[in-house]
């Protein structure tokens, strides 16, 4: 059975509300005024909740083996606890979180800007990770920085609808040149029943194009609020495809092709925790109209591709029951079970998948990005 939240958050974990109110409070609340609430009843509060959030964070770090992020956290841990001292301990906190905080991020901006892709100079994203995550974060919002033009979630939307055509055009093209096909060409089997209702000439109804290439606003407003503190545009794949390649040899031929064409952030090979094999490209996509977004391309072996669909009722069963809780220590032990269930159905799916898959899918170089993550294939809501 499982028994914490590392055990059943089989996705990417969703920051909870000791992370959002702390790195809320933390980017948004001026140094004066956080100064004014000093050795008050809220301002002990926030120093209690600061000490966990830092000193849990802290220890994740070092557990996984990210030794400077963990120290940092286990500094801001013990500025947090310094603040219990009625107006100094405040002072030296605030000050000394600045310092911690305030005074590298220029640094971390002005290296994630260098690290921008241009056309013909893809970034990788491994190597960024492994020289810091505060690094790979600050480049995302850097890349990102491309759709930041939009004013809401809707106007993403429609722009997404509208550029997609020619991006799939585009990205198909580049395919077809290497031999490749896109997963969603016509003639694509749609599987799945969530999807079915909504299709109509081969279009899904809802965005005019093919199902799945572009992200709904449901989906968008869930992933920012889960993700990105309500900031959707930092959404890395309002338009998306996948690409068919069975080799890495292939693989690496269409992604120099993208990247000669797009400002291009390269993942790498890589594989989930529940054992997706696949490579993903977000490019800066701007339309034969101007309209500026982020696209993201899926590049994946046909097995797992196909592995992924099967997957994605299972996951959509996961979320409707792990969204009825607020986080797992309200889960009781039954629900514990079923999201365990869901979770060693999907490793057993992508287990067998990658039994038939070329030999170079399996490399020992392979990126484990994500050490809870899954495989999502196309949402169909």
């Amino acid at each position: 059975m499982a028994t914490s939240i590392n055990d059943v958050d089989i996705f990417e974990p969703k920051k909870d509300l000791l992370d959002r109110g702390v790195e809320a409070y933390d980017e948004n609340v001026p140094l004066l005024a956080k100064l004014g609430i000093g050795f008050t009843p809220q301002g002990l509060a926030i120093d209690g909740a600061e000490l966990a959030k830092y000193g849990r964070d802290a220890f994740r770090d070092f557990g996984s083996g990210d030794y400077k992020e963990g120290a940092m956290n286990l500094g801001l841990a013990g500025l947090s606890g310094i603040g219990f001292i009625p107006f100094a301990g405040d002072l030296v906190k605030a000050g000394g979180k600045e310092l911690l905080k305030r005074s590298p991020q220029k640094f971390i901006d002005m290296k994630a800007k260098k690290l921008v892709p241009t056309k013909g100079n893809p970034t990788f994203e491994g190597p960024v990770r492994d020289n810091s995550p505060r690094i790979e974060k600050a480049l995302d919002k850097q890349m990102n920085k491309h759709q930041q033009n939009f004013t809401s979630p809707e106007e993403l939307f429609e722009t997404a609808k509208s550029a997609n055509k020619p991006f799939q055009k585009e990205i198909d093209d580049v395919a077809m040149n290497l031999n490749l096909r896109t997963a969603g060409s016509p003639g694509e089997v749609i599987t799945d029943p969530a999807l079915m209702k909504y299709i109509k000439n081969g279009l899904d109804t809802r965005t005019g194009n093919a199902p799945g290439t572009v992200k709904l606003i449901k989906s968008m407003k869930r992933k920012a609020k889960d993700k990105y503190f309500g900031d959707f545009t930092q959404i890395t794949d309002p338009i998306r495809t996948r690409v068919i390649a069975n080799t890495t040899q292939e693989a690496d031929e269409f992604a120099s092709q993208i990247a000669n064409r797009y400002p291009t952030k390269d993942s790498g090979n890589q594989i989930s925790g529940l054992g997706l094999r696949d490579r993903k490209l977000n490019i800066q996509y701007t339309s034969p109209n101007g309209e500026k977004i982020v696209g993201e391309i899926s590049i994946v072996p046909q097995a797992m591709k196909d592995a992924s669909e099967l997957t994605h009722p299972i996951y959509n069963k996961w979320r409707v029951l792990d969204g009825q809780y607020k986080n797992v220590k309200e889960m009781p032990p039954q629900v514990l079970d079923q999201l365990d269930e869901f979770k060693q159905l999907q490793l057993d799916i992508f287990a067998d998948a990658e039994k038939s898959l070329d030999p170079s899918w399996l490399s020992d170089e392979i990126v484990k990005k994500f050490a809870k993550g899954g495989a999502v294939a196309y949402e169909g809501y």
